[in-house]
């Protein structure tokens, strides 16, 4: 049972402890000695084993039985993508009758194989398949930041998201059309903001009716290829997010005065805005933003 359990994460069923050869009481022994901990009714886990985000998430599936998968909030985090608060979230087979209050389960048919992948042992839907489960249980802005995050990491490819979102489009599934309208807001072979300080950024920029910016824009200047956030390459203005976990210790901070050094003395306009400002003051941000495009279009 030892080698079986440091496979999952700590943690096992009674049917496969019966498989390894144990009778019901040796199992019953070592519960009442200690050795093992009840998790759930038939789940276990090894005195000792470290109690973890994942082995709570495996301790769900193995008690939601068989086909049960970490789908939802809980599916992004291990894909690491954002999704708010992820807690254990699991999608189980109709019929089955499962009482947990930490556990949020959601029941529907058996996933198909296309749909399910493994993380660490974990079995977890695919990212398309999560970002369609997103899709019906996040707001709009949430679920923006997801999908960047996916097709800017190259997490999934675009046809393959389009193809399951069809498919699982026709079966009536709740938030698709969000899901599909954000998609077509972005034209497949351009670049999407590459973090959710930037679909932020780009969330306040388009919605004010300025115009689309360019991300991912590349510029040389000095022998140093640079890649820009935001910008207008035709009026030379890079917009820029400023988070403390992208822009910390002194290292990185000497590096981004050296790089808008450049732009500048290469001619480019350099407007940053942290991401307080831009979450909690959208129209100080729209404001500058289109008061400098104005200026640097006469």
């Amino acid at each position: 049972m030892g080698r079986l359990a440091a496979e999952q994460h700590g943690v096992f069923t009674r049917e496969q402890a019966r498989a390894c050869g144990l009778t019901e009481g040796r199992i019953r022994m070592r519960l009442e000695s200690g050795r093992w901990e009840r998790l759930h009714s038939a789940v276990y886990r090894l005195a000792g084993a470290r109690a973890t985000p994942r082995q709570a998430l495996l301790t769900a599936c193995l008690w939601g039985g068989p086909g049960a998968t970490v789908s939802h909030r809980s599916a992004a985090a291990l894909h690491r993508l954002p999704g708010g608060p992820a807690g254990v979230e699991i999608t189980v087979t109709r019929g089955r009758l499962l009482r947990d209050p930490s556990i949020l389960a959601h029941r529907t048919g058996p996933l198909p194989t296309v749909d399910v992948t493994d993380v660490d042992g974990i079995p977890v839907t695919t990212v398309a398949r999560t970002l369609v489960d997103l899709a019906a249980v996040l707001p709009p802005e949430a679920l923006e930041e997801a999908l960047d995050a996916a097709l800017s990491a190259g997490r999934v490819p675009r046809p393959r998201l389009v193809w399951r979102l069809d498919e699982l489009a026709a079966r009536g599934r709740p938030g698709v059309e969000v899901l599909r309208s954000l998609l077509e807001a972005r034209a497949p072979a351009a670049p999407v903001p590459a973090s959710v300080l930037e679909t932020r950024l780009g969330r306040v920029l388009v919605g004010s009716g300025l115009p689309a910016p360019v991300w991912g824009h590349e510029v040389r200047a000095a022998g140093r290829l640079m890649v820009l956030d935001c910008a207008y390459p035709r009026v030379r203005l890079t917009v820029e997010g400023d988070g403390w976990q992208s822009h910390s210790g002194r290292a990185q901070w000497e590096d981004d005065l050296a790089r808008q050094n450049l732009l500048v003395a290469a001619g480019w306009t350099v407007l940053r805005f942290p991401l307080s400002v831009i979450d909690q003051h959208p129209e100080h941000v729209r404001r500058e933003v289109g008061e400098t495009l104005a200026r640097l279009q006469r």
